[in-house]
């Protein structure tokens, strides 16, 4: 899956939105059960390209596939942060804290201050 993706890198960096919807749909068809890793990896894709709006559509997409997934809330919030959204960012990264339980304790930790500081920034 991992050359899939480079192609998807390659598509989305040639501005082929098109190709890259039908090698979307394509992967789904093949690995059914991997849509919401699928929806990851297309958002990973799409904010490396620049297309925030997009990758926040995947994730939000994934998280309806896997609600208690915390790294789509963390991805999701980072994502937030990058368009300025904080208080956004912020609600995503609880979400994230309160299912992440196998987080390690200085990501934990990270992200509880992260969360204090852009909170009282709101």
């Amino acid at each position: 899956m991992l050359s899939i993706m480079f192609i998807v890198k390659i598509l989305l960096f040639v501005k082929l939105t098109n190709l890259t919807d039908k090698c979307y749909e394509l992967l789904v068809y093949l690995w059914p059960d991997c849509k919401a890793e699928t929806l990851g990896r297309f958002a990973w894709a799409y904010e490396n390209n620049g297309d925030i709006e997009r990758a926040i559509s995947c994730y939000q997409e994934a998280l309806k596939i896997e609600p208690t997934n915390a790294m789509h809330y963390f991805e999701l919030g980072t994502l937030f942060e990058k368009e300025g959204s904080d208080s956004s960012a912020v609600e995503y990264y609880k979400k994230a804290l309160s299912l992440g339980t196998d987080f390690s304790v200085e990501f934990k930790s990270k992200l509880q201050s992260k969360i204090k500081i852009m909170g009282s920034d709101s």
